[in-house]
């Protein structure tokens, strides 16, 4: 008995269309949030926002009932052809629910294939099944025999199943590290297996749905059985409601901590890094727009370090020299860089960690030496690239969070595998509404100020503690919240971090010069950036002031690197040991003393560590490179050094990456040297901007300092776990990959 008006068919088509498209939101949710939550420890999940997941629960159904009203509509044309003549109307409306799943997830593999950098070859699988099922579908439409031979391929679970578990990043990724013919054996069995999961969870829904109605009998009937729908239904609001409540947590570890605090009159420890903050882009270092009024503040009790050097120009590596008081080379947490000739960059050469080696477990950390002192060790970090757990910058700590935030448009930029059609309606709904409003790639000043504030309230008075805090507000892609956006005149509001990550890469290949207009827009943000962490700084010192904390704490406040605006034709940072990548502020405010200093001398990030322990009575490990602030008499005739590792996606831009570079500071000079030949000298103490290359003209001095940087070369130890057969198959994870490209670390 064939449906008999137009109306039965259109509600007959729009309850299969319903069916299909939730089955196919269920299970996606299920491969994007479901199963990450099961598999990943909670401190690496990523939820979902509530709001997109609210939004994909009200998207999906209805473009089902669309989609499969349609087929009503059109259904009666189609069986009065003579192809479809020997088909029932109900199963026609059944196939076409399924079709226009299948045909809307080959469509975004052809849409990603043609406008997405992803590998075509990625692809191949997925798109060979989706061709398999479109056309075990349109073979059951034109055949009652052929649908009993296929109807349990042509089952929207089945067919959805089989889609996602097919997709190549599902079976390969827990391959990592096997061997090539463990890979070729697992990569055969795993289709047969997803085949035979699906068919097992085919035979289990066809027993909860279809008792009254088989398909082997292919029973003729003109609406949807009401179990099916009442099940799917059931699934979609449990799946998607759990999704709801998924959350991130903090990484929590047992460290071995002293059973009590022996001496309860020592301070705590509260430091703090802007990360990507350029010390002349501080009005507390004399720049021209009022940046940092809080820090100027505090500068007046404290000891302002007016020549502070960075390590290197890129976070992982000076925070490890800041953690572990060794210089980059040394500790060899930094992008693996081992030749000039680009037809080398090859597994083997440039290794895979993401380009850059964590920092190995055999270094201690100032969180470790005072864990076992005693000192609750906490860390609220904003940077989750980097200072994640994959890079081992976390050792020592009991409480590292570094949470990513929960974008509501789906995800920022690497986040979102491209076949999910979450992806496509991520990019369809960001044409209309402006997703960098929404899409954090990390989470903002205040928001890190929220759980620093709970971490304070619940730590006991009689406690002692070590905080970590990392703000990252100047970073690309430079977004200020309001009023800061417009703190400082320059914003263009037409300037998208889509334009911006353009223009980064034809001004590194030396195809153009940044603009004018670019410039201003992005100082005037990343300016704004450091306003906003100053305003959050200032706040977390009235909260001290409020829990009676500040005089019973060390604070230290401080940078890992610097920003390029277009300075050489360098954008962001990672490309040169110059002042605007380097150059870094650095102040401490010692408890009780009210002390107000400037200090002229040369210091670095391997400093910090030394210091500390000196000022708490605690031993100087003697391995350190840094030296204790507290005694002066150590800066004479100091020298301080900074590194340079180019990043492979500097490496694919223009041969000039294809370049270690170091610089070396004494006496107000500083001397550049690379791999590449480069010879240069400044005067940094009249000349902070290095316009002018001094070499030719001093060349004792520069003679004086290269030998001087030959020595500590040849001195220094190399720290290299690229040649360390312990660490040849490791590779960073997919989790922190995306995060890294959500910071435009890596592309």
């Amino acid at each position: 008995m064939r449906t008999k008006t137009i109306g039965d068919n259109i509600y007959a088509g729009s309850v299969y269309g319903l069916t299909a498209w939730m089955i196919y939101a269920v299970v996606e949710q299920l491969f994007t949030s479901t199963l990450p939550w099961l598999t990943k420890p909670s401190h690496a999940y990523t939820p979902t926002h509530w709001g997109f997941t609210i939004l994909l629960f009200l998207i999906y159904p209805v473009i089902g009932l669309t989609l499969g009203g349609l087929s009503g509509w059109n259904v009666n044309r189609i069986t009065g052809k003579r192809l479809f003549r020997g088909q029932e109307t109900h199963i026609l409306l059944k196939l076409a629910a399924s079709f226009s799943v299948i045909l809307f997830f080959v469509l975004n593999i052809c849409y990603t294939s043609l406008f997405s950098n992803y590998p075509v070859i990625n692809m191949l699988p997925s798109f060979c099944i989706s061709l398999l099922l479109m056309a075990g579908v349109i073979l059951s439409s034109i055949s009652s025999i052929w649908y009993g031979r296929l109807c349990f391929i042509t089952n929207p679970w089945v067919a959805v199943i089989v889609l996602f578990g097919i997709l190549p990043w599902v079976p390969f990724e827990p391959l990592a590290g096997q061997s090539k013919s463990v890979k070729a054996i697992l990569s055969m069995v795993y289709p047969a297996a997803i085949f035979l999961i699906s068919f097992f969870a085919y035979k289990i829904i066809y027993k909860i749905t279809d008792r009254q109605n088989t398909d082997k009998a292919i029973k003729i009937v003109s609406t949807p059985p009401k179990s099916n729908i009442v099940f799917t239904a059931s699934v979609f609001l449990i799946v998607f409601g759990s999704g709801l409540f998924y959350k991130q947590t903090p990484l929590q570890t047992d460290q071995n901590t002293a059973a009590s605090f022996s001496d309860s009159s020592q301070p705590n420890i509260i430091l703090i890094t802007m990360d990507t903050v350029r010390a002349d882009h501080l009005s507390l270092y004399g720049y021209e727009r009022d940046t940092t009024p809080n820090l100027k503040r505090l500068s007046q009790e404290a000891i302002l370090y007016k020549n502070a050097i960075a390590t290197s120009n890129m976070t992982l590596p000076s925070h490890a020299s800041i953690f572990t008081g060794l210089y980059t080379r040394s500790h060899g947490a930094h992008h693996v860089f081992e030749t000039q000739n680009p037809a080398d960059d090859r597994a083997g050469v440039f290794y895979d960690w993401a380009h850059n080696m964590p920092l190995d477990d055999k270094f201690s950390t100032i969180a470790e030496i005072l864990s076992k002192k005693g000192y609750r060790t906490m860390a609220v970090v904003a940077n989750q690239g980097y200072l994640g757990d994959s890079y081992r910058l976390t050792q020592g700590f009991q409480h590292y969070d570094y949470r990513t935030p929960v974008p509501f448009l789906g995800q920022f930029r690497g986040k979102v595998h491209p076949f999910y059609l979450r992806q496509s309606i991520h990019t369809f709904l960001s044409k209309f509404i402006h997703s960098s409003d929404y899409d954090m790639a990390f989470r903002n000043a205040d928001e890190i100020n929220d759980e620093v504030f709970t971490l304070l309230d619940e730590t006991k008075k009689s406690e002692r503690f070590f905080l970590f805090i990392n703000y990252m507000d100047p970073h690309f892609p430079y977004t200020p919240p309001s009023p800061y956006d417009k703190l400082f005149p320059g914003k263009d509001e037409t300037y998208t971090p889509g334009k911006f990550v353009e223009m980064e890469k034809q001004v590194m290949k030396l195809e153009r010069k940044i603009t004018g207009r670019e410039q201003k827009h992005i100082v005037s943000q990343y300016d704004g950036g450091i306003a906003y962490v100053d305003f959050h700084i200032g706040e977390l010192i009235k909260r001290l002031k409020k829990a009676g904390l500040y005089e019973k704490t060390v604070i230290i406040i401080t940078s890992d690197h610097g920003e390029a605006f277009g300075e050489r034709d360098f954008i962001q940072h990672e490309n040169s040991v110059y002042q605007n990548e380097v150059y870094v502020p650095l102040l401490i405010r010692y408890p009780g003393t009210g002390q107000s200093k400037v200090v002229d001398e040369f210091v670095s990030g391997v400093d910090i560590m030394p210091t500390v322990l000196d000022f708490l009575g605690y031993e100087i490990p003697g391995n350190l490179q840094g030296i204790s602030l507290l005694k002066p008499e150590h800066l004479n005739n100091r020298f301080v050094i900074s590194e340079s590792f180019s990043s492979r996606k500097k490496l694919k831009w223009h041969k000039r990456f294809y370049n270690i570079e170091r610089a070396v500071f004494s006496g107000g000079m500083k001397l550049i040297t690379s791999t590449l030949k480069k010879q240069e000298l400044y005067d940094v103490s009249t000349d902070p901007n290095e316009t002018t290359n001094i070499y030719s003209k001093n060349t004792d001095v520069a003679v004086d300092l290269e030998a001087l940087l030959n020595q500590w070369l040849s001195d220094t130890k190399e720290e290299s776990p690229y040649f360390k057969s312990s660490l040849s198959h490791k590779k960073i994870d997919k989790d922190t990959l995306d995060r890294l490209k959500a910071l435009g670390y890596i592309q």
